[in-house]
């Protein structure tokens, strides 16, 4: 099997491939990304086992001509390019709707125009579903993003659903990603409090801090996109990666027991957050992923150089 990834070169799309590179059943694996974020880190390092699987092409899913000469002869597309930001970011909305709606809409024409694509996978957020005021929300939930980011991924949505008739259409509304690897992402959430914990010895609360995230590790994400690939052990549809449900105090409390020096700052203490809680109303096997939090993180703080 030949699968091409979106975004590949970026922090998901590395702990995809580290699950991808084992699987005997896939042939080549083509990594088809921008560099937007200059995330050159993917290149430099300890080489790839089987590297000679895999390809690179420096593209962007709104150039269309090459986006479509690179997927029309592979079997499965798994689309994690998108302009990602945190759950509620207001800004550049224009960007947003660009990259998650129109160029998710450039990559389902090409997997629809090509002959070979028989599976097409979709990484979305569980921003689609808005402010949940705590409650979990599931796959069965009205959608009403309350983000530019969540409403371009919601729209994007729209386009990949459209190929289900033709095509193993599968939508993973991701939690709030967390982890290392060496594409580590620090503007996520529990990555730039560790980052901020461990080197400034300082962190910050915005809000009251009851604030609910759902969150998933990035490792989870790698392996459960790769059963897709390898054995069509789910139904095409959407459905929810979230390992944990946690309050933004609940974190900082967990950070605190590892850095018992730790100064936190609350700011505008007074303010009530949105919140988005969610689980999936299957039964998904996510192995060893539900790992206690803190084994998380203590091994993102194993890490850190100094």
């Amino acid at each position: 099997m030949k699968v091409l990834i979106t975004g590949g070169c970026g922090y998901i799309g590395y702990s995809l491939i580290m699950n991808l590179l084992p699987n005997d059943k896939i042939k080549e694996i083509i990594l088809y990304d921008n560099l937007y974020r200059k995330n050159t880190s993917f290149f430099l390092g300890n080489k790839f086992l089987q590297a000679t699987k895999v390809k690179f092409v420096k593209g962007d899913i709104l150039d269309n001509f090459t986006l479509e000469e690179t997927i029309k002869d592979v079997d499965i597309v798994i689309h994690l390019a998108a302009k990602a930001s945190t759950p509620f970011a207001d800004n550049n909305a224009h960007e947003f709707d660009q990259i998650n709606n129109w160029g998710t809409a450039n990559v389902a024409n090409a997997v629809e125009k090509s002959n070979s694509v028989h599976t097409l996978v979709f990484l979305s957020s569980i921003s689609v579903y808005g402010n949940t005021e705590g409650q979990e929300v599931t796959e069965d939930s009205i959608t009403v993003p309350k983000s530019f980011y969540g409403i371009s991924k919601l729209k994007g949505e729209r386009h990949i659903k459209r190929l289900a008739k033709t095509k193993k259409v599968f939508i993973f509304r991701s939690g709030n990603v967390f982890g290392y690897n060496p594409c580590i992402r620090m503007d996520a959430v529990i990555n730039k409090l560790m980052f901020d914990a461990h080197y400034q010895g300082k962190i910050e609360i915005h809000g009251n801090g009851e604030q609910k995230r759902a969150f998933v590790s990035v490792d989870c994400i790698g392996k459960y996109l790769v059963k897709t690939c390898e054995s069509f052990i789910l139904e095409p549809g959407i459905y929810n990666l979230v390992n944990y449900n946690l309050s933004i105090n609940e974190i900082v409390e967990k950070i605190h027991e590892l850095y018992p020096t730790l100064e936190i700052m609350h700011l505008d203490q007074h303010l009530k957050m949105r919140s988005i809680s969610a689980t999936s109303k299957y039964k998904i096997d996510f192995e060893d992923c539900f790992n206690d939090f803190e084994i998380h993180l203590d091994k993102m703080k194993s890490k850190f150089s100094f």
